[in-house]
């Protein structure tokens, strides 16, 4: 068992048997959480997945949209997706390696905890290692070198790793639901200059142990720029490739009208 395994094992034990006042804030070690989320990615084969994104327009849904197809190998950590119309007419193609896509998609899918603490360090998100844990003296030093806290979200109550309050909401933080370690909102910076988006997951949906959010909202300063929804989790699939189709519009994508256009390309900057 490795040290901030043993440290919550300890707390739930102390609360069990009453020797900790449930009133105390007790917040897991940021490593152990994120943790505890990349251990449900593992012993999965390929995946498929289908959803449909709208564009909005004043908080509101508009009639712009395209659906989506998305398959991802989890050995080779291909991941390639289409943009369809209703007519499932390839718009657009996309392709890459897992861990060269956005932070976002990689917490979504990637089994690989090193991978996905480095990925939401580099964009500010402050994750602490059990080595970093460990290099300081006392657990008052260790406390204060987590950026936690435990605030509520839509009823629910998260462990968020980044934010102290909820008035710091333009830092890079995550969210995890307390009691399913399931992630709530996501918000980041690709880089200095790109824009603070905040991604709001809602529902859930089981392949075997393999959760899929059901709606991912995302958000840019007080405006919801999209919503992506899942209409179908597949299943496991074998023996995913790289296609011999060339990324970016097809010529039947590049046709279609400029506003879908523009959703397309927002989208797979926000999420490629």
């Amino acid at each position: 068992m490795d040290q901030c395994a043993k440290q919550v094992f300890i707390f739930f034990i102390l609360w069990n048997l009453g020797w900790v006042d449930g009133s105390f804030a007790y917040i897991p070690p940021s490593q152990f959480i994120t943790k505890t989320w990349v251990k449900k990615h593992s012993a999965i084969k390929g995946l498929k997945f289908k959803s449909v994104v709208t564009g909005y327009h004043r908080n509101k849904p508009t009639e712009v949209h395209f659906k989506e197809t998305m398959v991802y190998d989890p050995h080779s950590l291909l991941l390639r997706r289409w943009a369809l119309d209703d007519a499932d007419k390839k718009l657009y193609f996309y392709e890459r390696k897992l861990n060269s896509a956005s932070v976002f998609s990689q917490v979504l899918m990637s089994h690989d905890l090193e991978k996905v603490m480095g990925a939401l360090k580099e964009v500010g998100i402050p994750i602490q290692t059990e080595q970093e844990l460990l290099a300081v003296k006392t657990e008052v030093e260790r406390t204060q070198l987590e950026k936690e806290s435990l605030l509520n979200w839509n009823g629910t109550i998260a462990w968020v790793i980044g934010a102290l309050s909820d008035q710091e909401s333009l830092k890079p933080q995550i969210w995890f639901e307390k009691d399913t370690f399931l992630p709530l909102r996501m918000i980041y910076s690709r880089s200095s200059d790109d824009p603070i988006y905040d991604f709001r997951l809602e529902g859930v949906r089981y392949l075997r142990e393999f959760p899929y959010p059901k709606s991912i909202t995302v958000w840019k300063n007080v405006d919801i720029i999209l919503n992506s929804q899942l209409s179908d989790f597949i299943g496991e699939i074998d023996n995913i490739r790289s296609g011999s189709m060339l990324p970016g519009f097809t010529e039947v994508g590049k046709n279609a009208p400029s506003n879908l256009r523009d959703l397309i390309q927002k989208y797979y900057e926000i999420f490629g």
